[in-house]
């Protein structure tokens, strides 16, 4: 049971429960799979279109709240596009754990919030391209790891880009997962802010 503060009603439907986060503009993610990029893809195009009106500044942004440590790289490219070409704001949470690929669906956010006990999982592992080495029979145009290595650079710029993690801190800690907490994530500027409440945002703070 939720409380609408639209209409000062109860919600106790999932269908409306559903109709709360479309008028509220709240994605959820714990699990990423392709369906649920090209569902969130869609959603964003959307709020886009109905806000084009509308000046950037006074837009009602688009929240994404994460509790998720799975995913595959080739899998969340849909998502950070999507995130990228947005004009509306997209602002993300770590309500939980935010690890392997669903990192950067964290990162690409153009606000960055935790929840005070989050942990961020990354590892780099991720970027080995060695199980995509060629075998005898594989053709030498365009492989999966030419394909993979493009997009492994790209994530690695935008880690670098987004965070106060050095390409050499980077390379030196390539062999193990990584965990960090909020408090060091924000020395990182993984996070640009720690939640204190739950987010609200009231038009004079745009």
């Amino acid at each position: 049971m939720l409380w609408n503060k639209k209409d000062n009603t109860v919600i106790n439907k999932l269908e409306e429960f559903e109709t709360y986060k479309l008028n509220n503009r709240e994605i959820f993610i714990d699990n990423i799979s392709v369906g649920l990029a090209n569902m969130i893809d869609g959603q964003i195009r959307v709020w886009n279109l109905l806000d084009d009106a509308i000046a950037v500044q006074d837009r009602e942004p688009i929240k994404i709240y994460i509790n998720c440590d799975n995913g595959t790289l080739p899998t969340i490219t849909t998502i950070l596009d999507a995130i990228k070409m947005s004009k509306t704001p997209v602002y993300t949470f770590n309500t939980g754990v935010v690890g392997m690929a669903a990192l950067f669906v964290y990162l690409a956010g153009h606000k960055r919030y935790c929840y005070p006990m989050g942990v961020f999982h990354f590892d780099p592992t991720d970027f080995d391209l060695t199980p995509y080495d060629l075998n005898p029979t594989d053709s030498q145009f365009y492989t999966m790891k030419d394909c993979l290595s493009v997009i492994h650079n790209e994530l690695k710029r935008m880690l670098i880009e987004k965070t106060d993690i050095e390409e050499t801190q980077l390379n030196k800690h390539m062999s193990h997962s990584w965990y960090i907490s909020t408090e060091d994530a924000v020395k990182l500027r993984i996070c640009n802010e720690i939640c204190r409440k739950h987010f609200k945002l009231e038009r004079e703070e745009r």
